[in-house]
């Protein structure tokens, strides 16, 4: 369950209103679980490292494309690679979330992740791209 006046303490207000409930830090019959946040805090930061990495990665490709096809087109296949599987699994990731829990989906979206970087760098340094 979660701990609203953790959390509007930890993000500096005063109070943290939910639907009808409003949480103060000195809410009473709110019990905290201050490593619950600490989890959290390190799971959306984490998160954020992988997505900005992930950005990075995709536009790191996209030039390396230009500057060696000096082609629109490859820069444009590589752009729709990237953003393909989010555009066509985001409508039914809740579905995923709710079969398989929040830590099977999001292990198993960063191993999906990481394979497609591992590919992507592998076609690289092989220089099959450039075929």
């Amino acid at each position: 369950m979660a701990c609203y006046a953790m959390l509007a303490r930890w993000l500096g207000r005063s109070t943290w209103t939910v639907g009808s409930r409003t949480a103060g830090s000195n809410t009473r019959g709110v019990k905290c679980n201050q490593a619950g946040l600490a989890g959290f805090s390190v799971l959306v930061a984490g998160q954020g490292v992988s997505l900005i990495g992930s950005a990075i990665a995709s536009l790191a490709l996209s030039i390396w494309l230009w500057r060696t096809t000096q082609n629109a087109t490859a820069m444009s296949v590589a752009t729709i690679a990237y953003l393909l599987p989010q555009v066509l699994l985001s409508p039914i990731a809740g579905t995923f979330v709710d079969r398989w829990g929040p830590r099977r989906t999001l292990l198993t979206e960063s191993g999906g992740a990481a394979a497609a970087s591992v590919s992507a760098l592998a076609l690289v340094l092989s220089r099959a791209l450039l075929a």
